[in-house]
């Protein structure tokens, strides 16, 4: 069983890299317009001339600078989205030799594969909304009608259903925000299911402590998912400072002086002492 969650993770960690990839793809497009029309903007300014004003060239160089750090940028995001899939394939070789086709396919037998976009168009109807169970009228779900930017919600756990997280072993399986997003002490859930809202929002915290204890078994969760505000002491990747590694944060410190009193036992003066290199 850990093997195929291993294997789900990877498949989620593939997916998220692609869509990297693509945004890398978009950025770089972006940066390759702004650095064209940059250098026409200087060439018509410099011409043949033999001296310009700095306050008109100044501001090109100052534009080509911030775009050669955008696809510096982006070389290092595509070099550590690399990376990640260059150290997942041994692993893969390994669970493939493991598993091959011919230990799966009976385990297959007789239960219908449905894609991820096929769990989540089976369960994007009216009547698999959350707003059909009174028992939570406390509570408060989102949904498209009612909700301004409801598309741009910052999802907790990625946008997985945490129920799942909780309940099937750290199972990652992408949310519908069509059920109904949980809004709970300003963070948003998305589900998998009505039933899987309906148990998490009965006992939110329960599942919550859950989900992090899963996270402690499996620290990868913690970048995956984003789980740094329940571990205080781990720095998001974001934000460590050096790329691609996730960092602890360091102690606090602060230098201090402290100044040594002269005789600070009273009862220790000698009257009569002194002190002279020449006399020894």
């Amino acid at each position: 069983q850990r093997r195929v969650l291993f294997l789900r993770s990877k498949a989620v960690v593939s997916t998220q890299s692609t869509g990297d990839v693509v945004v890398a793809t978009e950025q770089i497009n972006t940066l390759e317009r702004d650095l064209r029309s940059v250098l026409i903007q200087l060439q018509n300014t410099i011409q043949s001339k033999t001296a310009v004003p700095t306050n008109q060239v100044y501001p090109k160089f100052i534009s080509l600078a911030k775009i050669w750090t955008g696809f510096q940028d982006e070389m290092v995001l595509l070099s550590v989205i690399s990376n990640i899939q260059t150290n997942l394939e041994p692993f893969t070789k390994s669970h493939r030799e493991v598993l091959p086709d011919t230990t799966l396919q009976p385990l297959l037998t007789g239960l219908i594969l449905r894609s991820d976009e096929e769990r989540i168009n089976e369960t994007s109807s009216l009547e698999d909304r959350v707003e059909h169970a009174p028992q939570f009228k406390h509570l408060e779900f989102l949904f498209p009608e009612t909700t301004r930017n409801f598309t741009n919600l910052p999802l907790q756990y990625k946008g997985f259903c945490g129920f799942c997280i909780a309940t099937q072993d750290r199972l990652l399986v992408p949310g519908n925000p069509l059920i109904g997003i949980l809004r709970y002490k300003d963070h948003f859930f998305c589900f998998s299911s009505k039933d899987a809202a309906v148990k998490f929002a009965a006992d939110p915290d329960r599942f919550i402590a859950h989900i992090a204890d899963a996270a402690k078994r499996s620290p990868e969760l913690i970048q995956l998912l984003e789980l740094h505000m329940q571990f205080s002491t781990i720095t998001p990747y974001g934000k460590s400072a050096e790329p691609g590694h996730m960092i602890e944060k360091p102690l606090t410190k602060r230098d201090s002086g402290v100044q040594t009193e002269t005789h600070p036992i009273e009862s220790n003066i000698d009257p009569t002492y002194e002190w002279n290199e020449w006399e020894m």
